[in-house]
């Protein structure tokens, strides 16, 4: 590995990637610092016989407005605009079941939306009504969105998302879209870094593939690993470590399946479904995904981390018992186990998405902050406005190097 270097990165996912393709490209000396085998991070997309399997980010959220949708494009990849079938996900329960949990979730966003207005900032749980029999399936929905129960999520933080609704997918993958955008970066892989030294006139990177000196530093690792103190400051940084404490990474878990003719005779593509409408621990599934014979399987929170241990063949036990429910044993029977990630058990994420606890929702700012004008934060954590997003990873990194490049001595652009 190189000794030297002007700009660092650590971390090769979307905000690392982003910001070494801008300093690249602005003929800076860069490089990507990363532990694992393979670039992309939390995007990562697997291949079963032709078809791109995202274990990690999987929508262009706010497609519309998310640069990735150009990137997309750009590279050639297709982007499925269709809307995705969420909201059919509880048609199967019959119109009056319907109807109390359509008034149940409508009523809490309802009162959600009150609470930001409150003197101080609550967790989202204090708009439950209190006795609601759908509060548990209230729960297993921030476990998608977040990771976690309403109970450990700030209203202030849930109500700064920007969401334009434009839920968009890549055909391909996106994890695949990710890795394509950066696969002409200057990286070094399976470099673990372990200690950031900062006492001196160059930082110095201590990794376990050696050490390398540089003038500036963009960290992008998970809040996750900064708050369990895998990444060594010296001097120590107890702010940042502070603030990614209280922006924990959320459990959730994907389990790819292999449907059998005979369920996808009885299916039609595209179909959703949530498994249960009065617990918590649930499945959210789209079955035949691209009219594929695939069932993708999502799993909130504890169930998560439950999921994970459980192991697969375990996992798509479960799974056929909550679509047996309804569908009935003839569908999912013979359903195969294709693949999964165990996020939460990955030494180089430790979650899935960031989310701020009640009264934290300011620390997003404390841990992108920049300190000495050296060292610079980005990642999904960092972002006021997209948080546990991909696009909001994206973002980040692009600010993060925008205020290196301001401190730089100017130079032509790789292009020229």
């Amino acid at each position: 590995m190189r000794d030297e270097v002007e700009v660092a990165i650590i971390g090769a996912g979307a905000a690392g990637l982003a910001a070494s393709r801008l300093l690249t490209e602005a003929g800076i000396d860069a490089l990507l610092l990363e532990a694992r085998d393979r670039i992309g991070g939390r995007a990562y997309t697997v291949d079963a016989h032709g078809i791109g399997l995202d274990l990690g980010c999987g929508y262009l959220h706010s497609g519309d407005i998310n640069p990735w949708t150009t990137i997309a494009e750009t590279l050639g990849f297709e982007v499925n605009r269709r809307a995705p079938p969420w909201g059919e996900d509880s048609r199967h329960y019959g119109a009056r079941l319907n109807q109390a949990i359509d008034e149940s979730w409508d009523g809490f966003y309802a009162r959600l939306d009150e609470l930001e207005h409150a003197p101080t900032d609550l967790p989202c749980s204090a708009a439950f009504a209190p006795g609601d029999p759908f509060n548990g399936m209230l729960d297993a929905m921030s476990g998608f969105i977040n990771g976690a129960p309403w109970s450990a999520v700030s209203v202030i933080d849930h109500a700064r998302y920007v969401d334009t609704s434009a839920n968009w997918r890549v055909r391909a993958g996106y994890g695949a879209l990710v890795s394509r955008f950066g696969h002409d970066l200057p990286i070094e892989l399976g470099a673990v870094v372990q200690t950031v030294r900062h006492d001196g006139a160059r930082l110095r990177i201590e990794t376990t593939r050696g050490t390398i000196e540089a003038q500036k530093l963009i960290v992008t690792i998970p809040a996750s690993l900064l708050a369990a103190g895998a990444l060594r400051f010296a001097p120590e940084l107890p702010d940042k470590i502070g603030a990614a404490a209280n922006l924990p990474l959320g459990h959730v878990t994907k389990l790819f399946l292999r449907m059998p003719d005979t369920a996808c005779r009885l299916l039609p593509p595209e179909t959703h479904v949530l498994g249960r409408c009065d617990t918590s621990r649930t499945g959210s599934y789209l079955l035949r995904p691209y009219a594929t014979p695939i069932a993708e399987c999502f799993f909130p929170s504890d169930l998560a981390l439950d999921i994970e241990r459980m192991g697969m063949e375990a996992a798509t036990d479960f799974v056929a018992t909550e679509l047996g429910a309804i569908f009935g044993a003839r569908l999912t029977a013979g359903f195969e186990p294709i693949a999964m990630h165990g996020w939460n058990a990955d030494p180089f994420s430790r979650g899935g998405y960031s989310y701020a606890r009640p009264g934290h929702a300011d620390d997003r700012a404390i841990l992108a902050a920049p300190v000495d004008d050296r060292i610079f934060f980005a990642g999904e954590a960092t972002s006021r406005e997209a948080f546990s997003t991909a696009h909001g990873a994206y973002a980040s990194g692009i600010i993060a190097a925008s205020r290196c490049c301001e401190q730089l001595p100017p130079r032509a652009p790789r292009s020229a």
